[in-house]
């Protein structure tokens, strides 16, 4: 019988010296193969959007979009929403989420992405229906200190007029209030 055991383990930053003991008890036989220990250089890269993101999607609510995020490695997305062509924020000020020079930010905020190359959409409704946006996105791994991109991507946006809902029924349990 070969049992297989592997463990990775992040020494601190601190570390000087490493030390590696195995322990066999009396009577066993074990084979030990294959110790590896290997050092891993720190990340010092900002994330990269997986292909087609940043996007905007419709929202299904009656004023609004989502945003959707995706990248190459897990971190945090933060981005304003002006009215469009308004003067383009700095990175710090997209991370910032408030009003820059004499741009008023409409709304802002953050998305948390916990796995690379997921779709992580978040709703964004403090806005005016019928009404053109920029939005700014800018994007940070989860490292101790974070890599943050250089430069924040805009996407355009217009939201609808949502027509006035006479009857909704999402059919959970029956076909209520249809018979």
């Amino acid at each position: 019988i070969r049992d297989r055991y592997s463990c990775v383990v992040t020494a601190p930053d601190t570390a000087t010296d490493l030390y590696l003991e195995v322990r066999t008890y009396s009577g066993a036989v074990v084979y030990w193969d294959d110790f590896l220990l290997e050092e891993t250089a720190a990340d010092t890269e900002p994330p990269v959007w997986t292909a087609e993101y940043p996007k905007v999607i419709p929202s299904h609510q009656r004023v609004g979009f989502a945003l959707v995020a995706s990248m190459d490695e897990p971190g945090v997305v933060s981005y304003v929403v002006v009215p469009d062509g308004s003067a383009a924020p700095s990175v710090a000020e997209v991370i910032a989420g408030v009003d820059y020079g004499t741009v008023t930010v409409t709304t802002a905020g953050t998305i948390i992405v916990p796995v690379a190359d997921t779709d992580i959409p978040q709703l964004v409704d403090a806005v005016s229906e019928d009404t053109d946006y920029d939005v700014y996105l800018v994007a940070a791994d989860d490292e101790a200190v974070p890599n943050t991109q250089d430069a924040a991507v805009m996407l355009d946006v217009t939201t609808i007029l949502q027509p006035v809902v006479l009857l909704y029924s999402g059919f959970d349990i029956d076909l209520t209030p249809f018979t």
